[in-house]
């Protein structure tokens, strides 16, 4: 299991948004944040700017799931073309929606994003390319082995604290990331307590 961080980062960040630029994060100019996914590494560059600046960090963890099937290659190609050889995170999605492509409904479970941008991927598609893709995520950090015991240790306490808050929505509520309103019975709080989409 691997894990990827999604972090917010507010405050008065004129003065360190080009290090929030280089460390992947994209401004948000309806919410006044800077957001986007980071590394560990790029986690504590971040904890170092905050004890210098008047900054807040918020953060959220996506866990990632790993299949064993067999990669299917060509659909692996397709991805490369897309989003280029660099893997650098692959994002499972935590609430998985359905959407129409080319007629069809199909599940989008991931995100991946690599040196030459980002691709959604059904259920399907993930399922014969996430061993491989995430194998190659993982090559961007110098540590995988403590990667993956420091966030599975951090998981596991996250785990037990959101159980005690997760529960569907049963009215109308605004999903805090991307803002769109959800209808009863689709939205879950989070480690946070706030309503998300999945999105």
């Amino acid at each position: 299991m691997s894990v990827s961080i999604y972090v917010e980062v507010s405050g008065r960040t004129y003065d360190v948004k080009e290090k929030l630029k280089s460390l992947g994060l994209r401004w948000n100019g309806d919410r006044k944040v800077w957001k986007g996914t980071v590394s560990e590494e790029a986690l504590r560059e971040l904890g170092e700017l905050a004890d210098k600046f008047p900054i807040e960090i918020k953060t959220r963890k996506r866990h990632e799931l790993t299949y064993e099937d067999e990669v299917d290659h060509d659909l692996l190609e397709k991805v490369y073309a897309a989003v280029g050889e660099k893997i650098e995170a692959v994002i499972l999605y935590a609430n998985p929606s359905s959407r129409y492509v080319n007629g069809r409904k199909v599940k989008v479970v991931a995100r991946v994003k690599g040196n030459k941008g980002e691709i959604l991927l059904s259920e399907d598609t993930y399922k014969k390319t996430a061993k491989e893709l995430l194998e190659k995520a993982e090559r961007v950090y110098k540590s995988v082995k403590d990667y993956r015991l420091e966030n599975y240790l951090e998981f596991l306490r996250e785990k037990e604290e959101a159980e005690r808050y997760r529960y569907t929505n049963s009215t109308w509520v605004r999903c805090w990331e991307c803002g769109r309103l959800i209808p009863p019975g689709q939205a879950t709080k989070d480690v946070n307590g706030e309503w998300y989409c999945g999105c």
